[in-house]
């Protein structure tokens, strides 16, 4: 699973589709993120945590709130949530790409079918895409509510593209993600964990 990406000239045949997960792998996006989720609690509850606030190795997310302030209310985590969402397009010069995937992106794009696989928001993912130009490097994007059914986004790009699991190659920084694409049948040969520091 922690493939080398020179590896990948061997492993690509000409019916393979690469997928590549957009958050904090194809584009570095944890800044920007909590930039967003800050400005949305300072909003909503008038304070300001940054000073206070540590960010962890994690990622800031929805379940992140629950943490930082456990007696925030359903509608404040609401509000939150929706402040966050509309005001991430302000933060998106908090955003790089990953030079050596956007790379292999550019080297395939002609050649192959490629595709963002995220589990963010249809409109996030837009926008963020859109910022850095990736479109047409893209054959498709594939989000949470892509479809709006419950398999894994793996699932939903190898049934849109009709392939096989061997016929894929992944990129993705979550550990979860990664075994989901492996439990859908994709080989453990063909996964690239992206994280950094794995």
């Amino acid at each position: 699973m922690l493939g080398r990406y020179d590896e990948l000239e061997d492993l690509i045949s000409d019916d393979c589709v690469l997928l590549f997960d957009m958050d904090d792998s194809l584009i570095d996006t944890s800044r920007a993120n909590l930039l967003a989720y800050l400005k949305a609690i300072r909003d909503v509850t008038g304070c300001r945590i940054e000073s206070k606030y540590r960010p962890p190795d994690k990622r800031f997310t929805r379940m992140s709130l629950h943490q930082i302030s456990p007696k925030l209310s359903t509608s404040d985590i609401e509000a939150i949530i929706t402040i966050k969402e509309s005001t991430y397009i302000d933060f998106l010069k908090h955003t790089n790409t990953d030079s050596e995937l956007l790379c292999i992106l550019k080297k395939y794009h002609n050649t192959h079918k490629t595709a963002i696989v995220t589990n963010c928001d249809e409109l996030r993912a837009t926008q963020t895409i859109k910022y850095h130009k990736l479109h047409s490097f893209l054959s498709a994007l594939f989000c949470r509510n892509t479809n709006d059914s419950n398999e894994s986004k793996y699932k939903k790009a190898l049934n849109y593209f009709k392939v096989k699991p061997e016929n894929a190659i992944v990129f993705d920084d979550d550990t979860i993600e990664l075994c989901k694409a492996m439990n859908i049948g994709i080989p453990q040969h063909n996964i690239f964990h992206t994280k950094k520091d794995v």
